[in-house]
């Protein structure tokens, strides 16, 4: 009955060991489903990401023959 017993427990450790391994496998696994995911979405978001929205402002030359008058429009303080 000892030696079965022990026979038993050489057994249990032996699964036991087997089970930690495979859990870190799967663990390692899971890690590197992530990072390939990551770096999938990061391709995605490059080749995907829309171009650089276009600029409507004038580039300086926007005056036509001397402006629209605002000077009659100053303020006036204290009248």
């Amino acid at each position: 009955e000892v030696e079965l017993k022990k026979q038993l427990m050489a057994y249990e450790f032996e699964l036991n060991q087997k089970l930690r391994g495979q859990e870190r496998q799967d663990a390692k696994g899971m890690e590197q489903l992530k990072e390939d995911g990551k770096d999938r979405r990061e391709v995605m978001k490059q080749t995907n990401s829309p171009k650089p929205a276009k600029k409507f402002e004038s580039s300086g030359n926007d005056i036509l023959g001397g402006g629209i008058g605002l000077d009659d429009f100053t303020p006036q303080i204290g009248s």
